[in-house]
């Protein structure tokens, strides 16, 4: 075993099968309209009566079977079944990140697929979004489940207190075998196995999650297989109940705890946006040397779900990769050590694949896997998301920079870089433009939409809660949620219509929005954009049943200060806003240096989401938002990459910054900022 002196790592984080659907699979499409849980969660909301709700826009059914998947039992604990894959299938974290229905349980005729080119891939992925699931949900039947190598060192009667889901063991040929000496009676048991790559070496240690009682088998673990890079896979607010791991990691930096026979010590932590860092020394009894291990705390999984969206995680993938240079093993775990596990080493593995191969096989590394640890990647939504993410690898192009490096940029590569990040974008969200809009075609709320080729998202389009009194009034309106962009929310929205002014304050007292951000100017040769505020101190102005009071008006060279008291008449509570008008304008085009400064003063003001809007929702919002979203990335992570955030932004806002000269002034705003 090569120990090394205590020292500290130097870490660049830098940053072809069809089918007839009746014949195989139960699926059932459908389009949601909202997000349900955003529009309850809005903090003056009130009942609503006789004003039709978010579920009043439905349309027809799209089946392929029979049988419907909302009338599935909930799933219970895998600790109290049998070692059958279906019951670890959730059918509504399937419909949340794909808006498909799935019957995990008739699925017939499976497909074993055959490797494709890397152009037959995206060919294969870029087809309508239902056959590409149905296809997939088909291969991932015809993968081997259950045990099919002997795990009798596991089911020993002084081991299975270690193992905390019965029929996820490791199996004999492959388990982690701790070391053990005379006067060490405990076993050489842990729950945790190697995995071969796709070129058939042992390059992954696979674990189940540490609890109270395995800690110091987890750490005896990583000094014998001298770990220097663990990935720790954790859900991210907390509330999952199947998680019952323990941390296993002092709490502040400079302290040490020791387990059993190994002592940590925390040298540096640093928390990223998506993931944190921690840096630790590992000391066994009185040896005189140290290791140093590198901890991913990476906090974007449920039990048997999956990230929102694969960005952030490729990212943190290839930071990985730069940093695990030699042939360590890296040691990987979840829960279970086989869910979220193996979507993750599979996903590190087939970026490997597609980086020096012709072909690839998401089935054939699985199943490479699985001859390895029993069930890995546990459930059908993950083996879709590892499609889903291959595709971004594939796609996506290398585009973080240092701070540094976007400081030299000069204005003709910035501009090439722009052209070509852009390009890509198009390609590769082109698809998020097929996503259903339902509430925004309705025909009752036509005359609500600035422009009819610019709606929201159903999904991700906030719900009005609180009555309206004006003609057409319902929970529609033409505004997005950005979430998971930045730590502060946003909603993007249209300048208000005239017949939408009611509305636009509804928006704001429903979700407590402190803070206006406005991104056009009011033009009078345009009628349909309207001053939608009392412009006079201490006057009001009714719209419905909203009341809104001028209280305080700051003029600036940039920009005007409003703050406003917003009342609804059913309603005792009254809403402080302060609204933020910019006026830094060079003809049509915004002053960057202005508008700059703008975003500087605005980005921390008020509490609760910002309501950003500009003349259609989508161009300047949406700048507004990336821009803010890097400038919280340079803080951290010293890095812009601007193509990554509106990637995830489009996911949300299909059409979010529409031209290529918006794109670029997301990047001259961050280089005047440096």
């Amino acid at each position: 075993m090569n120990k090394s002196p205590t020292k500290k790592l130097d870490l660049k984080l830098i940053p072809g099968v069809t089918a007839d659907p009746g014949d195989y699979i139960a699926l059932e499409e459908r389009s949601r309209n909202t997000i349900h849980e955003t529009a309850d969660a809005a903090p003056n909301a009130m009942p609503r009566q006789g004003i039709k709700s978010h579920t009043d826009y439905q349309h027809e059914d799209v089946n392929f079977g029979e049988t419907d998947a909302r009338k599935l039992p909930s799933v219970p604990h895998p600790d109290l079944q049998s070692e059958d894959d279906t019951e670890y299938e959730v059918p509504e974290m399937f419909e949340e990140y794909t808006g498909v229905y799935i019957n995990t349980l008739r699925v017939s005729k499976p497909i074993t697929p055959r490797p494709m080119k890397i152009t037959e891939y995206k060919t294969f992925m870029g087809r309508e979004r239902s056959k590409v699931i149905r296809e997939i949900v088909q291969q991932y039947t015809a993968l081997k489940t259950g045990q099919q190598h002997p795990w009798t060192a596991a089911v020993k009667l002084q081991n299975k207190p270690k193992n905390f889901f019965k029929a996820l063991l490791p199996y004999d040929h492959s388990r982690v075998r701790l070391d053990t000496d005379g006067s060490d009676v405990r076993s050489d048991y842990i729950n945790a196995s190697y995995i071969k790559n796709h070129q058939g070496k042992v390059s992954f240690i696979a674990a189940q999650g540490p609890r109270e009682g395995t800690k110091d088998d987890f750490w005896r673990m990583v000094w014998k297989e001298d770990v220097e890079t663990i990935v720790t896979l954790v859900d991210k607010d907390g509330t999952d109940q199947h998680s019952k791991d323990a941390q296993y990691w002092p709490n502040k930096v400079n302290t040490s705890q020791k387990y059993g026979a190994i002592t940590v010590l925390l040298m540096e932590k640093t928390a990223f946006r998506s993931y944190t860092l921690r840096e630790m020394n590992v000391i066994k009894g009185n040896e005189k040397f140290h290791t140093t291990v590198t901890q991913y705390e990476i906090p974007c999984w449920k039990y048997g779900g999956v990230p929102s969206e694969p960005a952030d995680l490729i990212s943190v993938i290839k930071q990985i990769k730069n940093h695990q240079k030699g042939s360590k093993h890296l040691l990987v775990h979840c829960s279970n050590g086989v869910g979220a596990t193996g979507v993750f080493i599979s996903l590190y593995d087939l970026m490997d694949v597609i980086k020096t191969k012709k072909e690839v096989s998401v089935f054939d590394v699985i199943e490479g896997m699985r001859k390895d640890r029993v069930n890995m990647v546990l459930t059908k939504l993950q083996y879709l998301f590892i499609f889903d993410a291959l595709l971004e690898a594939m796609l996506s192009p290398d585009s973080q920079m240092s701070c540094d490096q976007l400081k030299k940029l000069d204005l003709s590569a910035m501009k090439k870089k722009c052209k070509k990040e852009f390009q890509i974008l198009q390609e590769t969200t082109k698809h998020q433009e097929d996503l259903a809009t339902l509430a925004g075609n309705s025909s009752e709320n036509n005359h609500k939409n600035r422009f009819p080729d610019l709606l929201p998202v159903d999904k991700f389009r906030p719900v009005l809660k609180s009555p309206g009194n004006l003609f057409g009034s319902n929970g529609y309106i033409n505004a997005t949620f950005a979430k998971n962009i930045s730590q502060r929310g946003f909603i993007m929205t249209q300048s208000p219509l005239a017949s939408t002014v009611e509305d636009v304050w509804r928006l704001v007292f429903d979700y407590g929005c402190k803070c206006i951000v406005m991104l056009n100017t009011v033009d009078d040769s345009d009628e349909s954009l309207t001053v939608y505020w009392p412009n006079v101190h201490n006057a009001a102005a009714s719209n419905g049943l909203m009341t809104v009071i001028c209280r305080k008006i700051e003029e600036s060279d940039v920009f005007t200060r409003r703050q406003f008291e917003v009342k609804h008449k059913r309603s005792q509570k009254a809403l402080l806003v302060d609204h933020f008008s910019f006026h830094g304008w060079l003809g049509n085009k915004p002053d960057v240096h202005k508008l700059r400064e703008f975003i500087k003063y605005t980005r921390t003001k008020g509490t609760g989401p910002a309501l950003v809007h500009c003349i259609n929702g989508v161009g300047l919002s949406a700048v507004y938002v990336t821009v803010i979203s890097e400038l919280e990335r340079i803080d951290k992570e010293g890095t812009v990459d601007v193509f990554q955030t509106l990637n995830k932004l489009r996911k949300q806002c299909p059409k979010a910054v529409q031209t290529q000269d918006e794109y670029l002034l997301c990047y001259e705003l961050l280089r005047d900022h440096l």
